[in-house]
């Protein structure tokens, strides 16, 4: 079996978890999607999407809920590319589902800008 976060006990992967920077959010790792239901203390993941392009992932409140931690800002959900990165005021940006579960932009340092962002409006420290 390949190594990952699942096959970790999982006081080792809120260890590892608890020594990232929370305001600066968190981890990129590749297939994060599956692991979700391990990192619910977290506000959000950034791993690589599809077509080297970065995403956020929305982090449920818990395992039963579709509530997430984190929302980027109400304006630019359901927007994409040219008009989501004008009203973003962040260049690259892919889009924002309009449930605001998954977000996307082109580079890892615009979709970190969007997770920032999105912490700083929340005031979350």
């Amino acid at each position: 079996m390949t190594p990952c976060l699942r096959t970790l006990p999982i006081e080792f992967v809120y260890r590892i978890l608890d020594h990232l920077d929370i305001l600066t959010i968190l981890l990129s790792l590749r297939n994060v999607c599956s692991q979700l239901d391990l990192i619910i203390r977290y506000q959000c993941i950034l791993y690589p999407g599809s077509n080297d392009n970065w995403c956020i992932g929305a982090v449920k409140l818990n395992n039963s809920s579709f509530e997430n931690h984190l929302l980027l800002p109400k304006q630019w959900q359901g927007l994409n590319d040219d008009d989501l990165s004008i009203i973003s005021d962040l260049p690259g940006c892919r889009f924002v589902h309009a449930f605001d579960f998954i977000d996307g932009n082109a580079t890892y340092g615009s979709v970190l800008a969007m997770a920032q962002c999105s912490l700083r409006l929340a005031n979350i420290k």
